[in-house]
């Protein structure tokens, strides 16, 4: 509590987010300078969008223009992780993630886990993995079988929303 009887959290809630895109792109270029967005060197390119649907934009940062590989949101005057990386964004803000992984046998073993921001809370909606030796698909949530058909309906069923991602050097622009 400081001399005039205000806590901490008095003092977090009264700071209020910025309202338009270019306070946004300012704050997150001040943020990025001051090391609150970390290996700020791996990334190419970055957006503005509001991945959790809160009335807040959230700056989402690309290593080549097209993969996002985080996200960063503002959070009582301080940038903050909201997620980590995903391979694209899906209508109906439905984030698609795609990795090869080597199994222990020494196949290649394809993920895809779909998510989305239900509130504060990250859902997983699907989680797959594909053997690609064998072709086999698997129900991670399940923990069963599923046949490309299946697999290849959930992966459909999200298309992707192209994103207007700009140079990182557009970022520091703003200061």
């Amino acid at each position: 509590m400081d001399e005039n009887g205000r806590t901490l959290g008095d003092e977090l809630s009264s700071r209020t987010s910025p309202q338009t895109d270019a306070e946004y792109l300012a704050f997150y270029a001040d943020a990025a300078e001051q090391g609150d967005i970390w290996f700020l060197n791996h990334y190419t390119h970055f957006t503005l969008y509001d991945l959790n649907q809160d009335g807040i934009q959230d700056i989402l940062m690309s290593p080549d223009g097209n993969s996002i590989e985080f996200a960063f949101t503002w959070e009582y005057g301080k940038a903050v992780s909201l997620t980590g990386s995903f391979s694209y964004l899906c209508e109906g803000n439905v984030m698609y993630r795609e990795e090869i992984r080597s199994a222990k046998d020494g196949a290649d073993l394809l993920y895809c886990k779909i998510t989305q921001f239900e509130g504060n809370t990250l859902v997983t909606l699907a989680d797959m993995v594909q053997n690609k030796a064998s072709g086999e698909w698997t129900d991670q949530l399940k923990g069963q079988a599923m046949t490309d058909a299946e697999a290849e309906a959930i992966i459909s069923s999200y298309p992707r929303v192209e994103l207007d991602f700009q140079p990182i050097e557009e970022l520091f622009k703003c200061n």
